[in-house]
């Protein structure tokens, strides 16, 4: 009887050098390279070969590794379960299925010493892709809507560094920015911030767009203005408000969700996320620009309520009779 998980080890086997090379990339045609599940600022892996048997060797280490494929996914999936990572990685590899993986639990401090010691912003170069199907049930906005917005759908993000000292720390973290779905970015001008809606929550968003960066549409010239706390936020309170008529009203943001931003416009009102932290920062506007705070009732966010109730939601915001 033919056992899946048996078939999946037998090809893991036989394709070792390819099954790194696939989460590797790169970095296996260099001698020593830069270990992906830490900060490795002195390059110490390398891979060898021994009787037709590939091993992950890292020196630098608080203790010795060498590592097998199989030991090597399990360090990937961060699993001490052996037929799970070779599942995962049988899916990865073959099936292009992606799955959360350890690398990306180095990720932010890679990103911080890398900012650290180059001193430098990276250029964020994306590729692009067409809208799908999946795409506008997440939405569940017009694609004409997102575009107007600067919502694009990316197929590959890369970070650039200009600093050839950091070019194997930049290789890896190109390696874990490649090929997802459900990967959109924001424009503003050149720059670009990443949104992983599906990713955990610490990797959701990239970018280094400053936190006094306004999104607001400067197509329009609004009477006065309701501060959101996101950009999906806004432009899903902004859709709402133009389908109710409430024309006269916009909707505006800013990058940082912490701190008070230096506000031009008319302000009518703020709405924070309904947590904690949401209401500290509404409460803060509030009582900097004298206006009205509007609250949620359920849900973390407009845009969440949106997607999981537009009824209630727009039950909520008729009542609170900003015509």
């Amino acid at each position: 009887m033919f056992n899946k998980n048996d078939g999946y080890r037998k090809l893991i086997q036989n394709k070792q050098l390819e099954v790194f090379y696939h989460f590797l990339g790169d970095l296996i045609n260099k001698s020593p390279f830069s270990s992906p599940f830490r900060i490795d600022t002195n390059p110490s892996v390398t891979l060898s070969e021994h009787k037709g048997n590939y091993y992950y060797n890292d020196f630098g280490d608080l203790t010795y590794k060498s590592l097998n494929i199989i030991d090597f996914l399990k360090e990937i999936y961060a699993t001490n379960d052996e037929k799970l990572a070779i599942k995962q990685a049988y899916e990865s590899y073959v099936l292009n299925i992606e799955h959360k993986t350890i690398l990306g639990k180095a990720e932010k401090s890679d990103f911080n010493c890398l900012i650290k010691k180059s001193n430098t912003k990276p250029t964020i170069i994306v590729e692009e892709r067409n809208w799908e199907k999946y795409d506008l049930e997440y939405w569940q906005l017009p694609q004409h809507y997102l575009t107007y917005h600067n919502i694009i759908p990316l197929k590959k993000v890369y970070y650039c560094y200009n600093d050839n000292e950091e070019e194997t720390i930049k290789e890896q973290i190109q390696l874990r920015h490649n090929s997802y779905n459900y990967t959109y970015g924001y424009k503003y001008n050149e720059d670009y911030k990443i949104y992983k809606p599906l990713a955990p929550k610490t990797y959701k968003w990239r970018g280094y767009i400053s936190h006094d960066t306004e999104d607001i549409d400067k197509n329009i010239i609004y009477s006065s203005y309701i501060l959101c706390t996101s950009k999906k936020d806004r432009i899903t309170l902004q859709y709402i408000l133009t389908k109710l008529g409430i024309k006269h009203i916009g909707t505006i943001s800013y990058q940082s969700e912490t701190t008070i931003p230096e506000i031009t416009v008319p302000l009518l009102g703020v709405i924070g996320d309904n947590d904690k932290a949401g209401n500290e920062w509404s409460n803060n506007i509030v009582n900097k620009y004298k206006c009205k705070q509007f609250k949620l009732n359920m849900y973390k966010d407009i845009f969440e309520y949106y997607i999981e109730n537009k009824k209630e939601l727009i039950k909520l915001i008729c009542s609170w009779n900003i015509h």
